[in-house]
Protein backbone atom coordinates (compact mmCIF):
# COMPACT_ATOMS: atom_id res chain seq x y z
CA UNK A 1 0.00 0.00 0.00
CA UNK A 2 1.51 3.32 -0.98
CA UNK A 3 1.48 6.56 1.04
CA UNK A 4 -1.32 8.18 -0.96
CA UNK A 5 -3.79 5.44 -0.06
CA UNK A 6 -2.77 5.52 3.61
CA UNK A 7 -3.26 9.28 3.82
CA UNK A 8 -6.64 9.01 2.09
CA UNK A 9 -7.79 6.26 4.49
CA UNK A 10 -6.60 8.27 7.50
CA UNK A 11 -8.43 11.37 6.26
CA UNK A 12 -11.65 9.41 5.54
CA UNK A 13 -11.45 7.76 8.97
CA UNK A 14 -11.11 11.18 10.62
CA UNK A 15 -14.13 12.54 8.70
CA UNK A 16 -16.27 9.50 9.65
CA UNK A 17 -15.22 9.85 13.31
CA UNK A 18 -16.16 13.56 13.32
CA UNK A 19 -19.56 12.82 11.72
CA UNK A 20 -20.27 10.15 14.35
CA UNK A 21 -19.36 12.59 17.15
CA UNK A 22 -21.61 15.31 15.67
CA UNK A 23 -24.48 12.82 15.36
CA UNK A 24 -24.04 11.70 18.99
CA UNK A 25 -23.86 15.29 20.23
CA UNK A 26 -27.07 16.24 18.40
CA UNK A 27 -28.97 13.39 20.06
CA UNK A 28 -27.67 14.05 23.58
CA UNK A 29 -30.41 14.87 26.10
CA UNK A 30 -29.88 18.21 27.86
CA UNK A 31 -32.13 19.07 30.82
CA UNK A 32 -32.30 22.67 31.96
CA UNK A 33 -33.06 23.39 35.59
CA UNK A 34 -35.95 25.52 34.40
CA UNK A 35 -37.22 26.60 31.00
CA UNK A 36 -37.58 30.20 32.24
CA UNK A 37 -34.31 30.26 34.18
CA UNK A 38 -33.47 33.85 33.19
CA UNK A 39 -36.67 35.28 34.68
CA UNK A 40 -36.09 33.24 37.85
CA UNK A 41 -32.55 34.57 38.18
CA UNK A 42 -33.89 38.12 38.11
CA UNK A 43 -36.00 37.24 41.18
CA UNK A 44 -33.07 35.69 43.07
CA UNK A 45 -33.09 38.47 45.69
CA UNK A 46 -36.52 37.21 46.78
CA UNK A 47 -34.92 33.82 47.52
CA UNK A 48 -32.17 35.46 49.54
CA UNK A 49 -34.76 37.40 51.57
CA UNK A 50 -36.77 34.20 52.04
CA UNK A 51 -33.70 32.36 53.35
CA UNK A 52 -33.03 35.21 55.78
CA UNK A 53 -36.65 35.09 57.00
CA UNK A 54 -36.40 31.31 57.42
CA UNK A 55 -33.28 31.64 59.57
CA UNK A 56 -35.09 34.10 61.84
CA UNK A 57 -37.92 31.64 62.56
CA UNK A 58 -38.25 29.77 65.82
CA UNK A 59 -37.51 26.16 64.89
CA UNK A 60 -36.45 24.95 61.49
CA UNK A 61 -37.66 22.99 58.52
CA UNK A 62 -36.79 19.30 58.52
CA UNK A 63 -37.71 16.26 56.48
CA UNK A 64 -37.86 12.49 56.75
CA UNK A 65 -37.71 10.13 53.82
CA UNK A 66 -39.06 6.62 53.35
CA UNK A 67 -39.74 4.47 50.30
CA UNK A 68 -41.38 6.82 47.80
CA UNK A 69 -42.58 9.37 50.33
CA UNK A 70 -41.24 12.43 52.12
CA UNK A 71 -42.56 14.05 55.30
CA UNK A 72 -41.83 17.76 55.67
CA UNK A 73 -41.90 19.31 59.15
CA UNK A 74 -42.57 23.05 59.20
CA UNK A 75 -41.02 25.34 61.85
CA UNK A 76 -42.94 25.76 65.11
CA UNK A 77 -43.45 29.46 64.37
CA UNK A 78 -45.59 28.55 61.33
CA UNK A 79 -47.77 25.94 63.08
CA UNK A 80 -51.43 26.96 62.98
CA UNK A 81 -50.88 29.80 60.50
CA UNK A 82 -52.29 30.05 57.00
CA UNK A 83 -49.43 28.92 54.77
CA UNK A 84 -49.45 29.17 50.98
CA UNK A 85 -46.84 28.46 48.36
CA UNK A 86 -45.20 25.59 46.54
CA UNK A 87 -43.08 22.61 47.43
CA UNK A 88 -40.95 21.44 44.53
CA UNK A 89 -39.10 18.13 44.25
CA UNK A 90 -36.40 18.68 41.67
CA UNK A 91 -34.54 15.71 40.16
CA UNK A 92 -31.27 17.06 38.66
CA UNK A 93 -30.67 14.03 36.43
CA UNK A 94 -34.17 13.77 34.89
CA UNK A 95 -36.66 16.64 34.61
CA UNK A 96 -39.51 14.18 33.91
CA UNK A 97 -39.29 13.06 37.56
CA UNK A 98 -39.82 16.59 38.94
CA UNK A 99 -42.95 17.09 41.02
CA UNK A 100 -44.68 20.18 42.38
CA UNK A 101 -47.13 20.38 45.30
CA UNK A 102 -49.06 23.13 47.06
CA UNK A 103 -47.95 23.89 50.60
CA UNK A 104 -50.65 22.62 52.98
CA UNK A 105 -49.36 21.66 56.42
CA UNK A 106 -51.73 19.95 58.86
CA UNK A 107 -52.45 21.17 62.43
CA UNK A 108 -49.20 19.63 63.69
CA UNK A 109 -47.09 21.46 61.12
CA UNK A 110 -46.28 18.46 58.92
CA UNK A 111 -47.02 17.59 55.31
CA UNK A 112 -46.56 14.20 53.67
CA UNK A 113 -45.79 13.76 49.97
CA UNK A 114 -46.21 10.59 47.89
CA UNK A 115 -43.97 10.92 44.85
CA UNK A 116 -45.75 9.47 41.80
CA UNK A 117 -42.73 9.36 39.48
CA UNK A 118 -40.54 8.07 42.30
CA UNK A 119 -37.13 6.80 41.27
CA UNK A 120 -34.23 6.07 43.60
CA UNK A 121 -31.58 8.77 43.71
CA UNK A 122 -30.90 12.42 44.47
CA UNK A 123 -33.70 14.98 44.71
CA UNK A 124 -33.70 18.59 45.84
CA UNK A 125 -36.55 19.73 48.05
CA UNK A 126 -37.34 23.41 47.37
CA UNK A 127 -39.92 25.17 49.56
CA UNK A 128 -41.18 28.61 48.58
CA UNK A 129 -43.93 29.54 51.02
CA UNK A 130 -45.63 32.61 52.44
CA UNK A 131 -47.24 33.14 55.84
CA UNK A 132 -48.42 36.37 57.47
CA UNK A 133 -47.23 38.36 54.45
CA UNK A 134 -43.62 37.13 54.74
CA UNK A 135 -41.93 34.88 52.23
CA UNK A 136 -39.82 31.92 53.34
CA UNK A 137 -37.43 29.76 51.35
CA UNK A 138 -35.93 26.40 52.28
CA UNK A 139 -33.79 24.02 50.24
CA UNK A 140 -32.45 20.57 51.07
CA UNK A 141 -30.92 17.66 49.17
CA UNK A 142 -32.63 14.30 49.66
CA UNK A 143 -31.43 10.81 48.82
CA UNK A 144 -34.44 8.58 48.18
CA UNK A 145 -33.94 4.81 48.39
Amino acid sequence: MNWGIRITLLYCGFVVMMLVMVFMAMHQKVDLVSVDYYEKELLFQDKINGMKNTLELKGAFSSETSAGSVTLHYPLALTGKAVSGEIFFYRPSDSKKDEKFNAAPDNTGTQRFQLRNYKRGLYKLLCEIEADGKKYYYEQSLQLN
